[in-house]
Parts: structure tokens; C-alpha cells; sequence
């Protein structure tokens, strides 16, 4: 049922929002308490008694500080974590990737307008799914809701987990103020904590993670992050939701501010079975895996494309780079030249290998003289870039400079012819690419790309091996800045021992854990974490280690 009368209207306005649905983000000067109220000091953050942590040097010049959406697994994991249950987001708009992340694009796209209405129709059905169970309500709650000081209780433990920090003084005589309405309202306990969670859970303060700080007085420039604001960063960094109790725990008592205290957290979260989970958020992100949940193809090119196909091709690289990296501890690189992959029934017979019994995913040692190794080779990447009705050389090189070793591509002009000349059949893509590397215009951007994608052109465009081009054999060697390499394997090798790759990881990930662009003058910090990786042997455990534990990880730039 829907909450109606004095209690609807009460929620209304802790939602920070208009009813009409315009949210109302955060007021108030930069560095105040959102909401009102007292500071988060003055909550209870001890941290300005501790000793402080590291600091960046006052020469950087850090990404600005700013309020950051929940991305959609973000907000799916935190509701399973608060209430237990598992939310369908399929209504609500996937945030597009900025500068090839989601997590950037959560610092810089606004909610949606019509998004609203559907975070309330959530809400609203989730709070009572959990409150219409008895054995739900009691164990989200363990309370007595016929007692008051039980249900207010608990009203401030949800919502330091919702809000990632406790909540002010003025917005716990409001919330108190809305459960004791739709209480007395209805004679009814579990109606008040009802309508206290559906609020909580429509609140600016839950749908987005505020990444604000506060003056430090020896850096100008930056902003130190409140001990609350830094433990939420640190577990949607590492574990891809909410802080946990114990993390919220270290954050009011002035642990995590110090290194030490938030290196023991850091250590922690990785160390928990969730952390390997939440790192297929991150891979997701690096590789734009979201792409392949609605693959699509043209069904006449490609008759064997399948509903599940693309599903099966994400599912293949995520459990690859998870297993590989982070349960296994393997060198980053090692992801680009491996013979072990993951398939389920569709997979292997579309690389030709053994089926693993039963229908899950098995794990498979690709033919040591076969076409395929590593993550180029697997159908997903191939998949992902190509167009509907043939591959493209193009967008699969363009990919890896941009994506893969950090290197810009520029746009086009104008005024250039950007598709492929129709020579009829007859005609490799390497033929038909010469046109680009002979205009001028076009030549200085396709001849970085194009020999990248034309080792791959012995797979097709949902990632299918094949001998020929048209009838045509395929010319698959090339060159790979300095690097000769004689087919698609070879590429891969060529790849993994780039000296960019491992480097441009790293500047993936500390953009994925700030969720902004890095700074000119963060080259010292970028050289810094390149080293340690090196050092660690290119482990990416090691290596989220080392971003949550640089000074850069603790502070944003000035409030805009």
C-alpha cells in the first residue's frame, strides 16, 4: 500500500525534493553538513584529534571536489546489503561511460529526471517487501516495534549505513519526527520504520556519495576527506558499496585517518571474499563490458548470435581477469598471453573446444598452436568491437591505443570520408583500409590503429575464428610501435611486454577510484604507483593497495 495523509507529506520533505520529482542536491555552503546540522566533527568524527595521514605535496593540484551517483550495481549491491533483498533496476537509465569509465561519468552526469519516479516506485516496493514478512522485518530490524526507543534505535543505525556517516542533529529530530507521525498515525510500529527506510532510501544523501572534504590547513589547494567520506570511497573503491559497520566504526574513531589505520582497512576489505566479487565492477568498467549485454548483430551475417551469447562472452572475461588476478594473484600482463579461459556449452563450440560438463562455466586450456590466447582473442573483446555486419580493424585498434596503453586518438575532420570504399567482395579489409593510409588526412591516426586490428581480422565479428577474407587469405602481421609481430598471438605477446600497458592500468584504476580524470601534476603520484606495481610483481591486489593508501586517495581539489 502506499503511505498517504500527513505521514506522505512528511516524506515528501526529507527527500530534500519536490514531489514533483526535481531533486534538490546537498545546500548549503561548501564544507557544511548536508542537510543542515551540525558537522560531521561535530556527529562524532574524531578525526582531528588523531594524527593525520600523508598528505599530497602542496605543488598538486588535485581533481575538484564533487558529489558522485551511486552507478547501478553500486546502488543494487547497497540495497542487498541494508535490506537483504535483491532490487530490479531494468527501468532505470545505465549511465553511459565519460572518458571510457562509468565511475567518471558518475561524477559528472546528473540524476535523470525521469529516473526519479522510478528510484520511488523501488523504494516504495522494497520497504514492503521487507516490512510485510515478519522474519524479514525482524531480522533487518531485531527490534520490538512496540517500543519506541527499539525503532529509534534502529532508525540511526540504518541510517549511518545509508547516509555512510551518522546522521546531524537536525536530521535525526526530522526522521524521529516522521516515525513517530506514521506511528501514531496508524497504531502500527513496522508502518513508522516502513516509511523511515522508504525515506532514507529516496534521500540525496543515500542516491549519491558525497565526496566534498574539509580545509586542511596546510594545503591551499585541497580538501581532506572526512574520515566518513574516506571510508566510503575506500569500500566503493574495494568492495563496490556500502562501508560495513566495522569501517564506519574506524571512521568515528579516528583510525581511519591515520596510514596505518587505513591501510589495516584496505587489507581487510581485500582480504574478504567480496572484494574478488566487486572486481568484476572494475573490470566491467576498463573494458566496457556492458556493452555486451545487449549484443546485437545482423542475424543474416551472423545466424549463430544467440539471446545468450553476449551474456556468455561477458561472463567468460570476467571470470578470466577474476580468476587470473585477483584469486590467483597473477601478473597483470599475463591476462593478454594466457591459454586458459572460461566457457560454458555456447562458447565452446563457438572456439571449437571441449564443452565442461553440466551447463555452467568451466575452465578450458586453449590449444598451445591454436588461433586464440588472452584477452584480444576472446569473442567478447572481438564482439564489442566491430560493427553489426563485419569487424573492424578500426575500432579494435582504436580501443587498444586509447583504452588499453592511454594513447589519444583524435576525431576525424569533418570533411573526411570515414567509410569503407565498396569494392565488392573481393577485397580484404586490409585492401579496402589502404584509401585511409593514403589520404593524408586520415593517414597519421589509421596507421596506429589499423595494423592492430588487421592481426585480428582472422576472427569475424561476434569473435568466430576464420581462415579467410572474403574468399582472400589474411594478411595478419604487422608492427606494434617497434614491435614486430607475425599474427594475432604474436600482437598479444607484443602487447603484454608494451611499456605503456602496465602504466596505463594504473591511471585506469586511479581514475576508477576517484572517479576523475588525473591532473597534470599528479606525475610524480602516477610514476610512483607504477613503480610499486612493477615492483609487486604487477598483482592487482598490491596495486589497490597502493592507490587507497596514497596521499592522493585521501583529498580532493577546491569545491566548484
Amino acid at each position: 500500500m502506499m503511505v498517504s495523509g500527513r505521514a506522505a507529506a512528511l516524506v515528501c520533505g526529507l527527500l530534500l525534493s519536490s514531489c514533483a520529482g526535481e531533486v534538490v542536491v546537498f545546500p548549503g555552503p561548501p564544507g557544511a553538513a548536508p542537510g543542515g546540522g551540525t558537522t560531521e566533527n561535530e556527529a562524532g568524527d574524531a578525526t582531528n584529534s588523531r594524527a593525520p595521514g600523508a598528505t599530497p605535496s602542496a605543488s598538486v593540484v588535485l581533481p575538484q571536489a564533487r558529489l558522485r551517483r551511486l552507478t547501478l550495481s553500486q546502488y543494487t549491491n547497497t540495497l542487498k546489503d541494508l535490506l537483504g533483498v535483491d532490487a530490479d533496476v531494468q527501468k532505470l537509465t545505465p549511465i553511459p561511460p565519460i572518458n571510457g569509465l562509468r565511475s567518471i561519468a558518475a561524477s559528472t552526469i546528473a540524476l535523470p529526471e525521469k529516473d526519479v519516479e522510478s528510484f520511488v516506485g523501488l523504494a516504495e516496493s522494497l520497504s514492503a517487501q521487507v516490512f510485510s514478512d515478519p522474519a524479514t522485518r525482524q531480522k533487518l530490524t531485531g527490534c520490538d516495534a512496540t517500543k519506541a526507543a527499539c525503532r529509534e534505535s534502529f532508525v540511526s543505525a540504518f541510517a549511518r549505513r545509508a547516509f555512510r556517516r551518522p546522521l546531524t542533529t537536525d536530521e535525526s529530530a526530522r526522521y524521529v519526527a516522521l516515525l513517530h507521525e506514521a506511528t501514531s498515525a496508524t497504531a502500527e510500529g513496522w508502518l513508522g520504520l516502513r516509511v523511515v527506510v522508504n525515506a532514507l532510501l529516496l534521500s540525496p544523501h543515500f542516491l549519491y556519495r558525497v565526496e566534498l572534504g574539509e580545509p586542511d590547513a596546510k594545503l591551499a589547494t585541497s580538501r581532506r576527506l572526512s574520515s566518513y567520506e574516506l571510508a566510503s570511497r575506500l569500500s566503493h573503491f574495494l568492495w563496490n558499496s556500502t562501508p560495513d559497520v566495522a569501517l564506519l566504526d574506524a571512521a568515528e574513531s579516528g583510525a581511519l585517518a591515520t596510514d596505518s589505520g587505513l591501510a589495516g582497512e584496505a587489507k581487510r576489505l581485500l582480504a574478504a571474499p567480496r572484494a574478488a566479487a566487486a572486481s568484476e565492477e572494475l573490470f566491467s568498467d576498463y573494458l566496457q563490458l556492458d556493452g555486451l549485454d545487449g549484443l546485437t548483430k545482423l542475424p543474416e551475417t551472423y545466424p549463430q548470435l544467440t539471446a545468450t551469447l553476449g551474456a556468455a562472452l561477458k561472463r567468460e572475461t570476467l571470470l578470466t581477469l577474476r580468476t587470473l588476478l585477483f584469486e590467483r594473484g597473477g601478473d597483470f600482463r599475463d591476462v593478454f598471453t594466457t591459454n586458459r579461459t572460461f566457457v560454458d556449452a555456447e562458447l565452446a563450440k563457438l572456439y571449437g573446444v571441449r564443452s565442461p560438463l553440466g551447463a555452467s562455466f568451466g575452465e578450458v586450456e586453449l590449444p598451445a598452436g591454436g588461433p586464440r590466447a588472452g584477452l584480444l582473442l576472446q569473442g567478447g573483446f572481438l564482439a564489442l568491437h566491430a560493427h553489426p555486419s563485419r569487424s573492424s580493424p578500426t575500432l579494435r585498434g582504436k580501443f587498444v591505443r586509447e583504452s588499453l596503453l592511454c594513447q589519444s586518438i583524435p576525431p576525424p575532420p569533418n570533411n573526411v570520408e570515414t567509410t569503407l570504399p565498396n569494392t565488392g567482395n573481393a577485397a580484404t579489409a586490409r585492401q579496402k583500409l589502404t584509401a585511409h593510409r593514403v589520404d593524408p588526412a586520415c593517414a597519421g591516426c589509421h596507421a596506429i590503429m589499423d595494423p592492430i586490428g588487421l592481426a585480428l581480422e582472422h576472427f569475424d565479428g561476434i569473435g568466430a575464428y576464420r581462415q579467410n577474407d572474403n574468399g582472400l587469405a589474411i594478411d595478419a602481421s604487422g608492427e606494434l610501435d617497434g614491435v614486430a609481430f607475425k599474427d594475432a598471438r604474436s600482437l598479444s605477446a607484443a602487447l603484454a611486454g608494451h611499456p605503456d600497458l602496465a602504466s596505463c592500468f594504473v591511471r585506469t584504476l586511479l581514475r576508477y577510484a576517484r572517479g576523475a580524470l588525473e591532473q597534470r601534476s599528479e606525475t610524480a603520484t602516477l610514476a610512483a604507483l607504477d613503480t610499486q606495481f612493477a615492483a609487486g610483481g604487477h598483482r592487482l591486489p598490491a596495486l589497490l593497495l597502493a592507490i587507497a593508501s596514497d596521499p592522493s586517495f585521501r583529498y580532493v581539489g577546491a569545491v566548484q
